[in-house]
């Protein structure tokens, strides 16, 4: 086992670990019963919180161990993405549907709505059996196993030391200039992949912000706020993209398989009208998101958003903070 990281850090972020581990079983439920469309989204953010969290405090494990938790979280995680995806798409459809306005334009929806069920099931059925492979389910119990001990101290050992607030330096410095690398593709739309890119990264800065926002009262509230709405206006952007490069290939492929089945495109044509006009609409309105996007990120500039995160993480070190002191806060802004 990995002796750098002390008791107190090891403390801190075994709590952090349960905390997300928890929320995460208690979701597994409502997703098998599929009760609750929302138990995905939970889900998800949970897995992902884990998946940001875990190599932080990795070296409080075996590196084989860690290693091993992170590539079976990070299978679930992007099962669940997935699904996340194909409700969001569906939701969308449905709301749409009764106020389209013309009728011709319904059978292209309802094919989308038939083929992405579809395909959605089969995701969620990956889900489960991932859920339930002995691999994961060992996974989930070495860490109800390993956790709760060191969370047990947190009463015995305090938690704010130095090396905790160097690990999160680090950590946040790491993760905002990974995210500040993408600057440069901001004002190219056509930049698709490396814009969804700076949307992932984004994520996982906000995630990290957040692991360790408890050491610095509310000062991280603020940045906070704004990597919430950049992750928004990203999220929007990629919902349309998806759309946007989904949609031709769908069509491609659903004429095929008119063709296959009937022996001629004739009845596929019915689809058309609906399929192009939802195409059109989210041309659209992916030049509409985008500036919108565009225009967080100027606000975020023109209030020194990142010299202040970066400030803030700093200033136990630059002003000499007495780091004896529990800061005022111990919780963080933590939302999907």
């Amino acid at each position: 086992m990995k002796k750098n990281l002390d008791i107190s850090t090891q403390v801190f972020g075994a709590n952090i670990l349960l905390t997300h581990l928890q929320a995460f079983e208690a979701e597994i439920e409502g997703f098998r019963n599929n009760k609750d469309i929302e138990a995905v989204h939970r889900m998800r953010v949970a897995s992902r919180r884990l998946r940001c969290t875990l190599p932080l405090f990795s070296a409080s494990f075996s590196e084989r161990k860690a290693q091993r938790w992170l590539a079976n979280i990070t299978e679930i995680s992007d099962y669940l993405g997935e699904v996340r995806d194909y409700d969001v798409q569906i939701d969308y459809l449905k709301k749409q549907i009764d106020s389209l306005p013309n009728e011709n334009l319904k059978p292209g929806f309802n094919r989308l709505i038939l083929r992405l069920s579809k395909s959605q099931e089969k995701i969620k059925q990956k889900v489960l059996k991932a859920l339930e492979c002995d691999e994961n389910l060992q996974m989930i119990k070495e860490m109800n196993k390993f956790l709760p001990p060191l969370v047990e101290l947190k009463d015995q050992v305090y938690l704010y030391t130095p090396s905790l607030y160097n690990l999160s330096f680090k950590a946040v410095t790491s993760r905002l200039d990974h995210f500040l690398a993408f600057e440069e593709f901001i004002f190219q739309p056509e930049k698709v992949k490396e814009i969804h890119a700076m949307r992932t990264s984004n994520k996982w800065l906000r995630y990290t912000c957040e692991t360790f926002a408890p050491l610095y009262s509310d000062e991280l509230k603020h940045p906070l706020l704004f990597l919430r709405k950049t992750q928004e206006a990203l999220g929007e952007l990629h919902d349309c993209d998806l759309w946007i490069q989904y949609l031709p290939v769908f069509m491609e492929k659903e004429e095929k398989r008119t063709l296959e089945y009937f022996g001629k495109t004739r009845p596929y044509r019915n689809l058309v009208p609906g399929l192009e006009y939802l195409l059109e609409q989210k041309q659209k309105e992916r030049l509409a998101l985008y500036q919108v996007f565009v225009e967080t990120w100027q606000n975020s500039q023109a209030e020194n958003i990142w010299g202040e995160l970066r400030q803030a993480i700093q200033a136990p070190f630059s002003q000499q903070v007495d780091l004896s002191k529990q800061p005022n806060s111990t919780s963080s802004v933590q939302e999907p």
